[in-house]
């Protein structure tokens, strides 16, 4: 008997298995992901989409086994889930492994079976003749702000998890290599086709460990932006954060325990329930149009971040005029879409937003732009054009930090829009926030919500826009000719001197509207002006950098645990922080 059980092993070879990975920044789970595919002898290939978190060191540490090559994928600041699929396409077609499996690193596959191991389980599968092999997504969460995980061994100390499966839609992650006749590409990594009636009869549990903590996921999602390619074919819209509170504490009343409730697949949730339901993005269908005027700078980017030194400096060009915040423009723009031209109905809407005190026009003279101009741009684009008149410039322009919210639209009606989004290192924007009655005020964290996820969104709809450029607030400082030079001819400037010394007439230009706003208190535009009153001398070096000097280690380590990814990406110094070794 002993002889016939030896014969046997010795006959059935072990099928072989490569699991291809895409990582980024996923360094808090990544070891323990190996560790369960170097138990099971399965092979690795690993992509590296630009980590910055030591995830590239992880992976080194096994090299070998279970990792047989790292190969790294250049990133250029936008999540491309289409060409991660593609090379993880072409990786499959040139592996000699029987089995492939599709696996990111927060996740952890294993066989259904109590005591089973997921090799033994593909492994039954392949002498039943079977190519794919389908998954139950099981994802564990943290349930509150304060639960965090990391630096644990978070696959036994998570325990709370809900079953995830959208419009029970499959999720083959396990192929068998030379039965596939499509490619993942086509459905975003959850379908591929194979021969029939080849898909197995059980479903293997996959563990999606989405985040560790609350801030981690903020990290991830709220710093994440979208390629347009992906989003034009109905990729990620319930994965993009419309506004900084998208990342919440799941309900617990919809969460189970492992521990109590085992492995339960009949209360599936077709959405995560740490995404708060914010309505979802959808992608624009933007006129393809050459612009018939000359083009307009919106100045743009998350508030304290330099919008005014910008705006100043531009303004300072003797043709161009740069209006002061116009939070009215796209609450008008919308009322203007939805409603009849109405001028009493038009006027109520535009006088109740900020900044309209600061523009020049009462109702009355506002009436002979809406009885000459029928449309919605020519209407707004008259108004900016007579606020330019009036100052003795031909340009004009708007900045209104916000508008990075709603550059698409924007773009929608003026072809001409050209979108300066400038960007300061989100601990000094922190530091500014904090003494003003406006944003995030002193919490740390907020700000880091706020400035990862305006930064994020922005460059998503950057995507979709013709004219977009990005301008760090330190180079501004730093090398303030070159960085005007560029953005002058971005716009269709000639540069101008007088831009240097914007600031001998940044007051004046700050105080304009103060005649204009009887309704608004002496202390409140002393309020105003001490907020901007670095922007009426010279551009300070010492502006850069202040969190160093200023911000505790508490509001530091908090700032950068949601934010610390994008401030890599940006180049911005980022401090260490633990992680968990491997497995």
């Amino acid at each position: 008997m002993y002889k016939k059980i030896k014969k046997f092993l010795f006959w059935r070879k072990d099928v072989s298995i490569c699991a291809i990975m895409m990582t980024r920044n996923c360094g808090d789970t990544l070891g323990a992901v190996l560790e369960n595919l170097k138990a099971n002898r399965i092979d690795v290939i690993i992509g590296d989409n630009g980590s910055t978190d030591g995830t590239i060191e992880i992976a080194e540490q096994y090299r070998k086994d279970p990792v047989r090559a790292v190969e790294h994928i250049p990133f250029d600041g936008v999540f491309r889930l289409g060409e991660q699929l593609k090379w993880k396409e072409e990786v499959r077609k040139r592996v000699n492994s029987e089995w492939i499996i599709h696996l990111d690193g927060d996740e952890i596959i294993e066989s259904p079976r109590p005591g089973e191991s997921l090799r033994r389980f593909i492994q039954r599968q392949h002498d039943a003749g079977k190519s794919v092999i389908d998954c139950d997504e099981f994802v564990f969460v943290p349930r509150s702000e304060e639960e965090s995980f990391i630096g644990t061994r978070f696959p036994e100390t998570m325990c709370y998890y809900y079953h995830f499966s959208r419009d029970a839609r499959p999720l083959h992650r396990l192929i068998r290599n030379e039965a596939v006749t499509g490619e993942w590409g086509d459905s975003g990594g959850h379908i591929i086709a194979a021969d029939a009636g080849s898909l197995a009869g059980e479903k293997a549990r996959l563990r999606h460990y989405i985040g560790l903590s609350l801030d981690a996921l903020r990290r991830q999602y709220l710093s994440r932006s979208f390629s347009a390619e992906d989003l034009r074919k109905g990729w990620h819209f319930n994965r993009i954060p419309l506004n900084e509170n998208f990342i919440q504490p799941p309900d617990p009343s919809r969460l189970l325990n492992l521990s109590s409730d085992g492995w339960r697949t009949d209360c599936p949730e077709c959405r995560h329930l740490i995404f708060a339901e914010t309505g979802e993005f959808h992608p624009p269908n933007l006129p393809n149009r050459e612009p018939e005027h000359p083009p307009m700078p919106f100045i743009v980017g998350v508030g304290r971040s330099g919008t005014t030194l910008l705006r100043l400096i531009m303004d300072a060009h003797p043709d161009m005029a740069i209006a002061p915040e116009a939070h009215w423009l796209v609450p008008g723009i919308r009322y203007l879409e939805q409603n009849p031209w109405s001028l009493d109905g038009l006027w109520e809407v535009l006088s109740a937003h900020h900044g309209w005190d600061r523009m020049p026009f009462t109702k009355e003279n506002l009436s002979r732009f809406f009885e000459a101009e029928q449309g919605i741009a020519p209407f707004f684009r008259a108004m900016y054009q007579s606020y330019a008149a009036d100052l003795n410039a031909s340009r004009c322009g708007d900045k209104t930090p916000i508008h990075n919210l709603s550059m698409l639209k924007i773009a929608e009606h003026f072809p001409e829009a050209r979108f300066i989004h400038i960007i300061r290192d989100g601990r000094d924007v922190a530091l500014s926030y904090r003494n003003a009655d406006f944003g995030p005020g002193s919490d740390p964290r907020k700000a880091a919500m706020l400035w990862t996820g305006r930064i994020a969104f922005s460059r998503t709809q950057a995507e979709f826009l013709p004219h977009y450029m990005e301008v760090k607030f330190e180079d501004l400082i730093l090398n303030t000719r070159r960085v005007v030079e560029s953005i002058d001819a971005f716009v269709g400037l000639d540069f101008h001197p007088q831009q240097l010394n914007y600031f001998h007439t940044a007051k004046e230009r700050l105080t304009e509207a103060h005649h204009q706003s009887p309704q608004r208190s002496e202390e409140t535009w002393k309020r105003m002006n001490h907020y901007f009153s670095k922007t009426t001398s010279d551009p300070d070096p010492g502006r850069i950098g202040r969190w160093k000097r200023e911000m505790s280690d508490g509001d530091r380590v908090a700032f950068e645990a949601v934010a610390r990814d994008l401030l890599a990406d940006l180049g911005y110094e980022v401090g260490d922080r633990p992680r968990n070794t491997p497995g």
